[in-house]
């Protein structure tokens, strides 16, 4: 029988264990490296009025979690942060305070299909309100770097424009554009080739090839010589620069990626897991959300998938727990044995049991395999059965690659 207590509700679900420590550490992590670089640490409401959400892309409308406020006002689960965080900064600091950094980790929830979560862990930052060049790649080198520091150095970033499309559709009536788009946007290239063949004017050729306009360095050479001259100048900027942080063998072109026109303003981009092609997340410009606000300025930002980056880290695998047998000392030598391993760079859990034997069945019980006996400066591996003073120990753990 399901004991109700412990039920989450459907697309819920708790994270504790050994992914709660995963996700803690690349969350501390990446908000370290942008804090020192002054983004500053943000912490939205959990709850949104309905009225501000409409400036978030259709995409993200259609997901919202609506309820009322206590208050009894129409309000939605924090779908995003993004919109949050314009919001707050425009309200809070004044223009010459700007440009204004920001970094945050929360939680957002959307609508799912059935079986699917409707609250993920999210972490990114945003760069908003800088009048120059470099916002963008600022972000991307932080970015980057972050995902190094996670262990996640074989990430690939596929990179976009939506601009170049927007303006290639310009002379397009609204409804065919509409379709062009989703059709983009859904992958159904059939549907879309069916409707660029029919497009007017003299960007024809370029949407007829949009599909294939992907792959690595190549790909770019291709969009220069299908679009105006300087058109793909920010992605060329962007190319350029990255390649200083990471190989130009992790970096694809997909002109075909277009998310929201209205909303993004400028090259956007995409983060995959190598390895098992999972998408991480990913950001770009979205100037436009800033002049809804009565700002001017570029606004730059990303957000990523904190459990999923947690899953593919070093971190997804923790180092080992020592049980410290704290029933056969005192309270005092217990704690000081802690310091001591903590000083070493290693994790510790006090088992107060009275008795030796109960205390290290219930190490192996946790999954530990390490137990130490602080009156006796001995560790034991549980799972082998051996014992080794502690300094001997810590020396062969030194001698360790």
């Amino acid at each position: 029988m399901t004991c109700t207590m412990i039920r989450v509700a459907e697309g819920s679900s708790n994270a504790g264990g050994k992914m709660a420590i995963a996700i803690e550490r690349c969350r501390h992590l990446m908000v370290d490296r942008f804090n020192r670089h002054g983004y500053r640490l943000f912490w939205p409401s959990g709850l949104q009025l309905l009225e501000t959400c409409w400036l978030l892309p259709p995409s993200i409308r259609r997901q919202l979690i609506v309820l009322n406020s206590p208050a009894g006002e129409p309000c939605c689960l924090r779908p995003d942060i993004t919109l949050a965080a314009v919001s707050y900064m425009a309200s809070n600091y004044p223009l010459d305070q700007w440009p204004l950094r920001i970094c945050y980790s929360d939680r957002v929830y959307r609508k799912a299909p059935k079986g699917s979560a409707i609250e993920t862990f999210q972490i990114g930052a945003e760069l908003l309100g800088w009048e120059g060049e470099g916002a963008d790649l600022e972000m991307l080198h932080l970015l980057v770097k972050s995902l190094d520091d996670l262990g996640l150095t074989d990430t690939v970033l596929v990179l976009s424009d939506p601009s170049l499309v927007s303006r290639a559709m310009e002379g397009i009536d609204l409804d065919m554009r509409g379709k062009m788009i989703r059709s983009l946007q859904d992958r159904s290239y059939r549907s879309y080739m069916d409707l660029a063949k029919n497009a007017p004017g003299s960007h024809r050729k370029f949407l007829q090839a949009l599909p294939e306009l992907k792959g690595k360095g190549e790909a770019l050479e291709e969009i220069k010589k299908l679009t105006g001259k300087g058109e793909t100048e920010a992605l060329e900027r962007i190319h350029r620069s990255i390649s200083s942080v990471m190989s130009k063998d992790r970096v694809f072109f997909d002109l075909a990626s277009v998310r929201e026109l209205d909303y993004y303003s400028g090259p956007i981009f995409d983060v995959y897991s190598s390895g098992s092609g999972t998408s991480l997340g990913g950001g770009g410009r979205y100037d436009g959300l800033l002049s809804r606000y009565g700002l001017s300025g570029q606004a730059v930002g990303f957000g990523l998938d904190l459990e999923e980056l947690a899953k593919q880290s070093s971190y997804r695998n923790p180092e080992p727990i020592v049980a410290v047998w704290g029933g056969g000392t005192s309270v005092e030598k217990a704690l000081n044995s802690c310091s001591l391993l903590h000083d070493l760079g290693l994790t510790t859990e006090i088992l107060w049991s009275s008795e030796k034997s109960q205390s290290q069945e219930r190490t192996r019980a946790k999954g530990y395999r390490w137990w130490f006996d602080p009156e006796n400066r001995l560790i034991i591996d549980v799972e082998k059965g051996l014992e080794m003073a502690l300094d001997r120990w810590i020396e062969e753990r030194n001698e360790l690659p």
